[in-house]
């Protein structure tokens, strides 16, 4: 593992940050954009660390985010999301270096998986599912940033999905 203030981990706190501020949009194009430039970060980070199926990974969650920011007809959401999901499963096929990576590519599907077909407590849950994964896999890696990343993901989704339960109790 890199120290804590090496090169590789202020990239990590870099893309930390910028996942930040995207999940703080209340509108979905520029959350969706601000992912997309977090995961430029992301996939510089991995490959500094030697993650290569995290760097190759992020590459494709970024070029889905981008995407998503334009893209309307469902159809074609099926279809991207098909196409993602196997680049995903080749990535881990290629780059398996341990079962860490599994981690990785499990949570890219399950994520992939959420947001196109899931809705309301079953998206946050899934979402929730990936997020946990990804604190895994960052954690084995030895990204400080994805570790801080995932923690606050984890956490968000815990709260949401409390406040969620809370309003339908109401």
């Amino acid at each position: 593992m890199d120290g804590v203030f090496s090169l590789a981990q202020i990239i990590g706190y870099i893309a930390f940050a910028v996942t930040v501020l995207a999940f703080w949009q209340k509108r979905d194009k520029p959350l969706l954009l601000l992912n997309a430039l977090a995961c430029v970060f992301w996939v510089i980070h991995y490959f500094m660390l030697g993650a290569w199926v995290g760097a190759m990974t992020e590459a494709l969650v970024g070029v889905r985010s981008y995407m998503s920011a334009y893209m309307t007809d469902i159809k074609h959401k099926h279809m991207a999301a098909a196409g993602f999901m196997l680049a995903f499963i080749l990535v881990g096929i290629i780059g398996y270096r341990g079962w860490h990576d599994v981690l990785n590519v499990v949570a890219c599907i399950c994520g992939t998986l959420s947001m196109v077909y899931l809705t309301d407590f079953r998206l946050r849950y899934g979402m929730l599912v990936a997020s946990g994964l990804w604190l895994m896999y960052n954690g084995l890696v030895g990204s400080m940033g994805g570790v801080m990343a995932g923690l606050i993901l984890v956490l968000t989704q815990l709260l949401t999905l409390i406040r969620m339960y809370r309003d339908r109790a109401a």
